[in-house]
């Protein structure tokens, strides 16, 4: 018994070292662009997008949304993660049904960076580029991503719309 007690903590062990060593020799810069093509009109699509009082129903991690500042049409927001952290994001670009940009401003765990979404008229809906610019100063998530994947923050956007999308699509008579 003590020494599957022995092998289990070796194991743990060195899987906290491999993620303190990948987190530590991987880049804390992180640029990357994904594609989703939504089979609903760019319009639609934006709205969804640009809904973000409803973060908590469309991310799994956020507990509630505060609007923080409101500039026009453009806003400033805190995303309260239910781990106790938070996310605080702003809008820096936004042309209608085009193109907008947020930025990470501050975060609880050392994500900063900007996301560009670009929204393209297609025959069967809607394409939507985002591109991420980012830096993750935190050597233990950024080794966990390493081994699971640095595109994270890209596929939860993308989540995102299709979560919303999706709900629009059930709540609409």
């Amino acid at each position: 018994m003590l020494r599957i007690l022995s092998l289990i903590a070796s194991v743990l062990i060195l899987f906290g070292a491999a993620i303190l060593v990948a987190g530590y020799t991987s880049s804390p810069i992180y640029n990357d662009v994904i594609t989703t093509e939504p089979s609903f009109n760019p319009e639609l699509t934006w709205e969804e997008l640009v809904d973000v009082t409803t973060s908590n129903v469309r991310k799994k991690d956020v507990e509630s949304v505060d609007v923080v500042d409101q500039y026009g049409r453009r806003l400033a927001w805190k995303e309260n993660l239910k781990n106790g952290g938070y996310r605080i994001y702003r809008m820096n670009e936004r042309i209608e049904n085009q193109k907008l940009v947020i930025e990470l401003t501050d975060s609880s765990y050392g994500l900063k960076g900007t996301w560009t979404f670009d929204l393209e008229k297609t025959s069967s809906g809607t394409k939507v580029t985002i591109s991420e610019n980012s830096e993750l100063t935190d050597i233990k998530i950024r080794g966990y991503r390493y081994f699971f994947g640095r595109n994270h923050d890209l596929l939860v956007w993308v989540k995102y719309i299709r979560v919303g999308l999706t709900g629009q699509l059930l709540t609409t008579p």
